[in-house]
Order: C-alpha cells, then sequence, then structure tokens
C-alpha cells in the first residue's frame, strides 16, 4: 500500500489482451491507485481466472514514470485501420489521479500504429507484474511441440 506522502499518480490502469488467430495469450489486467493488481486469465496463459496481487512503492513509482514518460495521452484513441482482420488487439486504459482520461484500442494489423505504442504495451504488462502469470509457451500451450509436429529431443 503506498505511503500518505508517496504521490498517487492513477486511479486505475488496465491491460487488455484480445484472442488471435494461434495462441496468443488472451487476459485482462488492472490496478488501482494503492497498487493492488487484479488479474483474469483467458486462454493461453499460464494462470486461468481470477489472480490478485500487491505492487510495492517502487513499482508504482515506475509505473508512473513509464505512463508519464509514454506520452500516452498523446496517442490516438484507436489503431484499427487494416487490410487483414488478425482480430487480435491490445486494449488500455489509463485514468489519473487527477481524473484524465483515455482508452486506447490497438489493433496489431494497423501499419499506421506507432511501434512506440507496442512498446508501451509490453512495458506495462512488465510494470504490472504479468510475466509469471502469462508463462513460458510451453506452459500456456501444453503439448506445443506436439500440437505443431515438432519431435522432441530425447539426447542420452
Amino acid at each position: 500500500m503506498p505511503k500518505q506522502s508517496q504521490e498517487i499518480c492513477v486511479r486505475r490502469v488496465t491491460l487488455e489482451r484480445t484472442q488471435c488467430p494461434a495462441e496468443c495469450p488472451v487476459y485482462t489486467v488492472e490496478v488501482d491507485g494503492a497498487g493492488h493488481v487484479v488479474w483474469n486469465g483467458q486462454r493461453f496463459v499460464k494462470e486461468i481466472g481470477r489472480r490478485e496481487w500487491q505492487l510495492t512503492d517502487a513499482q508504482m513509482t515506475a509505473l508512473c514514470r513509464l505512463i508519464r514518460e509514454s506520452k500516452y495521452f498523446k496517442y490516438k484513441d484507436a489503431y484499427d485501420r487494416f487490410d487483414v482482420d488478425l482480430s487480435t488487439a491490445c486494449i488500455t486504459s489509463i485514468t489519473l489521479a487527477d481524473g484524465r482520461s483515455k482508452r486506447i484500442l490497438h489493433h496489431y494489423a494497423d501499419r499506421k500504429a506507432p511501434c512506440s505504442l507496442t512498446a508501451f504495451e509490453d512495458a506495462l504488462g512488465l510494470a504490472l507484474g504479468t510475466d509469471p502469470y502469462i508463462g513460458t509457451y510451453e506452459e500456456r500451450v501444453p503439448g506445443w511441440m506436439e500440437l505443431h509436429g515438432i519431435a522432441k529431443c530425447e539426447d542420452k
């Protein structure tokens, strides 16, 4: 829980990753201004369902710095023009402590979306501590080698 003297820069931050044609992680993660994180893993993640954890003061400070330095509020609200429907998107929303709020819909097939937005989304996931819940590809898709016709190597 942030100390009373610590500035709280956010009220709520949400990161949602939607389904893609392959085995992309599908989940929503949200943090409030006190650093309480709620995860909802849906498909192709290590942790399915609801999980909760707490960010430290240092992690909240880093999150605030990431948001401030990203210039998030200068991006367009949507990057949703594409030739092929890959149907995968990242949806972020941020509400600052001062009440300013923004939501961005980012379809990955929109080639006009700035690569800095994708980098921000990835950094946001790391800042929120999602990696252990997403897991490795092998943890997310058990039997993936067999699924893709890859033989396991049994070196002796």
